[in-house]
């Protein structure tokens, strides 16, 4: 599957505490401009953008101040934007608005020919593109000598620009030293906040992927990190690599979640970082999927026919000791709630139908229970795609997942605010 493998721009620039120096303006003269209307102009991150500024069209001349170093583009209408980089100096563009894309000029200015020059390669070029997202060695490598030739022309061309820079770290063999890596990063600010500069960090980890196994992957990895001593250096380094390895490599990317905490439990990001790695099942606020199974006695069950009650689906197994343990801890929950509109409906992902009943009459659980004794490659395990034992999810009297996971003493002051204003149901 493809994914965004760039990390999030806005977690990127909250952990990148450094000032990026001095500021600089933007000129714009636009012939053909429209007696109405508004250009835009946007700052572009590592993959996000940020709407700055806005200013009139109509005299044609257009005038932003205070742009830092990075990657931005102006927004003239839906279908024309205009990329342009600000480094060291004052910019000015010239455009004709009837044909944006292909009038555009600039001032002499050599760090806007080697982006663009980046730009123009080919889309494989901009920003990786299917090169840093490759799961293919040999694709990885066929590609990259490819791209490597290309950059080696842009920074002949123009050598002391970032953009040359970024793509020296990039195609160098040095570039593959972590400690030389962390050195440039800090030197370097603007680096961490544009796509170009975000390259030689994403192939380091690429290059890793490609270079052993999972332990020495993770290995590797942890060694990166240490390499950043100062700390918004290493909450970058950890950001990128969590976002990067969130879908294709889960269990190391928790592992790199919990150090993170370990590191920055007081970082206002925490929660945005958390949310990097996607959580299986169903996500809340989303309509419950529906389910058909059957009751120890054979008696087909659908979660649909619930509806109306605040549900508890809880996912478990005979075998597991949390599961069993979290089935006394539901019962006086259960006992105190059941006739007020609360029902829990337990999915058994046991394989062996003694086992499942022994443990229903061991534990003494009163309310539904529900198989189809197809373990972890049950319908319900694949629907809700269960990895974990015991799994929950609460859902409310509309079938929409309101929690996952709640612990058990969180449950009745939720449940009274959910049942409060429902009366009692006959049983």
């Amino acid at each position: 599957m493809r994914r965004t493998i760039l990390a999030l721009a806005v977690l990127l620039s909250g952990a990148v505490e450094q000032t990026l120096g001095q500021t600089y303006p933007l000129e714009v003269r636009l012939s053909h401009a429209p007696e109405t209307g508004l250009a835009y102009l946007h700052a572009r991150d590592v993959t996000t953008t940020r709407l700055l500024d806005s200013v009139s069209m109509r005299d044609g001349q257009l005038q932003f101040k205070n742009l830092r170093p990075g990657e931005y583009f102006l927004q003239l209408s839906p279908d024309h934007t205009i990329p342009f980089m600000i480094a060291d100096s004052k910019l000015r563009l010239k455009i004709d608005y009837t044909a944006p894309t292909t009038s555009m000029q600039w001032s002499a200015n050599a760090e806007n020919d080697a982006y663009h020059a980046w730009l123009g390669l080919s889309p494989k070029a901009d920003a990786g593109g299917e090169l840093l997202q490759s799961t293919d060695y040999a694709l990885w490598q066929a590609e990259k000598e490819r791209l490597w030739a290309a950059f080696a022309e842009i920074e002949e061309a123009w050598p002391a620009t970032r953009v040359a820079q970024a793509l020296r770290m990039l195609t160098q063999e040095h570039s593959l030293d972590a400690e030389q890596l962390a050195d440039w990063y800090k030197k370097n600010i603007w680096a961490q906040q544009t796509r170009i500069g975000a390259l030689p960090l994403l192939n380091h980890l690429q290059h890793l992927r490609f270079k052993g196994a999972a332990t020495q992957l993770e290995n590797r990895v942890f060694a990166l990190l240490s390499t950043a001593s100062a700390p918004p250096l290493k909450e970058y380094y950890y950001i990128t690599a969590i976002h990067w390895l969130a879908t294709d490599q889960p269990q190391l990317a928790k592992k790199l979640l919990e150090s993170y905490k370990v590191y920055f439990a007081q970082s206002a990001l925490l929660a945005q970082v958390e949310a990097l790695i996607p959580q299986p099942g169903i996500p809340t606020g989303s309509i419950a999927p529906n389910l058909h199974l059957f009751s120890p006695e054979g008696k087909t069950i659908t979660l649909e026919s619930l509806c109306g009650s605040v549900i508890l689906l809880d996912f478990w197994a005979s075998w597991c000791g949390p599961c069993r343990a979290a089935n006394r801890r539901m019962l006086p929950i259960y006992q105190q709630y059941k006739d007020r509109g609360f029902e829990v409906l337990s999915v058994s992902l046991d394989s062996e139908r003694q086992d499942w009943l022994n443990a229903i009459a061991l534990d003494n659980i009163p309310w539904q229970n529900i198989s189809d004794l197809g373990g972890f490659n049950s319908q319900a395990a694949l629907v809700y795609d269960i990895e974990v034992l015991p799994t929950t999810y609460l859902i409310d009297r509309q079938g929409v997942v309101i929690g996952r996971d709640l612990h058990t003493e969180d449950l009745p002051p939720i449940l009274e605010k959910l049942l409060s204003s429902h009366k009692q149901v006959e049983r």
